[in-house]
């Protein structure tokens, strides 16, 4: 009888065990849910209880909000003894979200609430930035929600919700997970392969982003080369006798650059003097210059005497045509370069310096304009006597004479009797108005350095090369 007892006693607690195994087995939390409890099936189908998950079912409603926006969230609890094991989210009678409040649920990885943020990273846990400001953690198909942010957290959830790409770490993240979610939504965005918001850049972002800095790049590259690499004519000529024909060709052609098409560079209304060079000024006397210049090197070298001469006089001239001299605004530059260093100070990191330092550079090399259009232009001011301002000069001395030209009201109380002078009061609130527009008015045209700077690029290295 003490023997069948004993056996009765060990196969009790054998099924006991082996039943706790196996719903320990079952039990994993998943995208769809846990065990039989599916986001999606109906209510009315839920179990009243589970052996080994929960021994009954609460209905709660509890007030949240804020008192202007207060609401009532209405879900049901799923209790073990005095634990609360799951919350159930129901509408029309269908599970709609499940939160698992727990340590003991675990994930398939066995990942729980008491896993820890390195924990999580390292069985390939990521971080979804949603667009309330709010930073989950996703690991293994479902959520990890409440998890407390360090000071680098909070700053990258604020950059994440102002629309930067923001990558969260392990250290980012502080104690543990106050709950693990799975919803309809969630579940439809991971069996849909559809990318999570704000955990991972768009790749056909990324893919142009990538490419409008290579092509930015690019430019900023040629304009190198234009300005500092591009090969010349050669000012110096060997010391080689050169055949009749050449000669006669050559210094024919250079008296006809050099003293029919080429322009004195001096004051139009003055008589050129001696010491006045004559240069292919504009874009069609500079263009036939090079021209002419590549058929005679190609084809009509080597030459002596005055063709030489002639031939070393118009190089020197054409190259100093085509060379390239800043005609841009240093006042624009200068107050960019300020708005990007304030930029960097108040967002208290490097983010903003590649953009303004891209823009600056871009701006400088496209404003190096060929001196053959700068000469026609000085020619044209000379001749009229006008001297004419760039665009940008024009629109930032306008900016400066907005603040300078605001208002100032000035409240004068006398003595009815003896005209004396009582008070005096001067109001200057419209130019602190002024300034403040003038500040944001810059900034935007800080903004804008980038794209004038690709149109200079077009103008003076594409159409005038």
């Amino acid at each position: 009888m003490k023997k069948k007892s004993i056996a009765l006693l060990i196969g009790v607690l054998f099924s006991i065990c082996t039943s706790f195994v196996v719903s320990a087995k079952d039990y994993v939390f998943t995208v769809d849910g846990i065990g039989d409890i599916k986001v999606g099936t109906k209510m009315s189908s839920l179990p009243k209880q589970v052996p080994g998950l929960y021994d009954k079912v609460e209905f709660v409603e509890e007030d949240s909000g804020e008192a202007a926006d207060e609401y009532t969230v209405r879900y049901y609890r799923m209790v073990s003894g005095q634990e609360v094991v799951l919350k159930i989210y129901p509408e029309n009678d269908k599970i709609i979200g499940i939160d698992v409040v727990s340590k003991r649920i675990k994930t398939a990885n066995g990942l729980s609430l008491a896993s820890t943020a390195s924990e999580l990273f390292a069985a390939g846990a990521h971080a979804v930035a949603w667009n309330d400001g709010s930073v989950y953690i996703v690991c293994d198909g479902v959520l990890f929600l409440d998890q407390p942010l360090s000071k680098t957290g909070m700053k990258k959830a604020e950059q994440a919700y102002l629309g930067e790409s923001v990558k969260f770490e392990a250290s980012d993240f502080t104690g543990n997970p106050g709950r693990i979610n799975t919803s309809e939504l969630w579940k439809e965005i991971v069996n849909t392969d559809i990318s999570f918001p704000g955990s991972k850049t768009d790749t056909l972002s990324l893919i142009l982003g990538i490419l409008f800095i290579a092509v930015m790049l690019a430019i900023i590259a040629h304009m190198v080369y234009v300005n500092y690499f591009r090969k010349e004519y050669p000012e110096t000529l060997p010391d080689m006798s050169g055949s009749a024909d050449n000669n006669a060709y050559v210094k024919e052609a250079m008296d006809n650059l050099y003293n029919v098409e080429f322009t004195p560079y001096c004051d139009p209304n003055e008589t050129p003097g001696p010491d006045v060079y004559n240069f292919p000024i504009g874009r069609k006397s500079a263009y036939h210059a090079k021209e002419v210049l590549d058929e005679v090197y190609a084809n009509h070298l080597p030459v002596d005497g005055e063709a030489a001469e002639d031939l070393r006089k118009v190089s020197i001239v054409t190259n100093e045509a085509f060379k390239r001299t800043f005609a841009g605004s240093w006042k624009y530059l200068i107050i960019t370069a300020i708005i990007g260093v304030c930029s960097c100070l108040l967002n208290s990191d490097l983010t903003p310096l590649p953009f303004f330092s891209l823009s600056c550079v871009l701006y400088y090399f496209s404003c190096r304009t060929p001196n053959y259009v700068l000469m026609k232009k000085d020619l044209k001011a000379l001749k009229s006597g006008h001297v004419s301002s760039s665009l940008t000069n024009g629109l930032i001395a306008g900016i400066f004479g907005l603040a300078a030209s605001a208002p100032v009201y000035v409240t004068v109380i006398k003595n009815r009797n003896t005209g004396e002078v009582l008070s005096r009061d001067e109001d200057h609130s419209m130019t602190v108005v002024g300034l403040a527009i003038m500040v944001i008015l810059f900034i935007i045209l800080a903004m804008f350095m980038m794209f004038i700077g690709i149109f200079n690029y077009l103008r003076n290295y594409v159409l005038r090369k």
